[in-house]
């Protein structure tokens, strides 16, 4: 019976952190292309990377929801989205704009849970893994 809720508060939080994530891309986003030193916007660019391997990835594999399941995410519609739209918008546009700082290889340790991952997840504050739900 607790199993119920603990997925369902796993799946509001899955929801939160696209959101979370989505709305600070749209914010950092304008910044990279415009500054003359992307590198000032790595600490960002990563720290997003852990939310996205904390917060949407590790749910996606602990609970196995499909990838076309609809879910809420305010900042992407005012109507549910599937999943697997939810990650593009979120984890593949993270990607490219890595890719685009020459952060890929440490973007992709992150989201890999390799130990960069390992060093944001114990020195990220509490208060963001509280607002992912972790």
């Amino acid at each position: 019976m607790f199993g119920l809720f603990k997925g369902t508060k796993d799946f509001i939080n899955l929801g939160n952190t696209f959101c979370l994530v989505n709305r600070a891309l749209a914010d950092l986003i304008p910044k990279v292309y415009l500054a003359s030193d992307k590198s000032e916007h790595n600490e960002a660019v990563m720290t997003l990377a852990y939310a996205c391997k904390a917060g949407i990835n590790d749910r996606l594999d602990k609970h196995g929801w499909t990838l076309h399941s609809g879910i809420y995410v305010p900042s992407m519609s005012n109507k549910n989205v599937t999943i697997l739209e939810a990650i593009y918008k979120t984890v593949g546009v993270l990607r490219d704009l890595s890719v685009n700082m020459d952060l890929e290889y440490e973007v992709e340790q992150i989201l890999e849970g390799g130990e960069l991952f390992k060093v944001f997840d114990r020195t990220c504050p509490k208060v963001f893994k509280d607002r992912i739900g972790l």
